[in-house]
């Protein structure tokens, strides 16, 4: 027989996938359909940066660095560049910032937002500058300026939007119900323990000689 918290912990990693999945599809499809008409001085936002980005702030490093590339990809293979640079440079955004996350910042949503900002910039600034290697730019201060540096200013916008929409959202009675079993469980296994210790080979010794005197 399952127990309660394993059901309630396999539900809520299950919905928890359902989401990132259908926040990768919405986020394609902002891409391809609605980010070339809300274009600001010609500057496209990228839903799938900003997606990314969101991932990795709740996900481990290797699931947000497979979320980064197959997204990546996706925008690689629908996009004029060449194929492969942003599932990299994406790849590797999902890796760090949720490392990063995981161990030093996770509790300050307003330290997360710095740091995704940070790291949406320079993503922005290594595409501007690959493509500018490869030769698809050929102005590289053009698009570190007009491009890469107010692209980034959008996208943290909408991260921004993202995190404040995802905190005032409330929680679900499972989380709830989950948070309490996990506290009943805690007071279980505490009780289990002091049980274990009194069972010891010494505290078994220390009663028979209790006993005995």
């Amino acid at each position: 027989m399952i127990n309660a918290p394993v059901e309630l912990a396999a539900s809520s990693r299950r919905q928890h996938l359902i989401t990132v999945i259908v926040l990768g599809i919405l986020a394609f499809i902002l891409q391809i359909a609605v980010a070339p008409h809300i274009s600001i001085a010609g500057v496209v936002p990228n839903f799938i940066m900003v997606a990314v980005c969101v991932v990795a702030l709740t996900n481990t490093p290797t699931r947000s660095s497979v979320y980064g590339f197959v997204l990546g990809f996706a925008f690689d293979l629908f996009s004029q560049g060449p194929l492969g640079i942003m599932a990299l440079i994406l790849t590797v955004m999902g890796y760090t910032l949720s490392t990063l996350n995981r161990g030093s910042f996770e509790s300050n949503w307003l330290i997360e937002l710095f740091v995704a900002a940070v790291a949406i910039f320079l993503a922005e600034v290594l595409h501007a500058v690959a493509l500018a290697i490869i030769g698809y730019d050929a102005n590289i201060v053009h698009s570190l300026l007009f491009r890469a540096l107010p692209g980034a200013l959008f996208e943290t916008i909408l991260v921004l939007i993202v995190l404040s929409v995802a905190k005032l959202v409330p929680r679900k009675p499972e989380a709830k119900k989950r948070t309490a079993l996990a506290g009943l469980d805690s007071k279980q296994a505490q009780k289990a323990k002091k049980a274990a210790k009194n069972k010891s080979p010494f505290a078994k010794k220390w009663t028979s000689e209790r006993k005995i005197r």
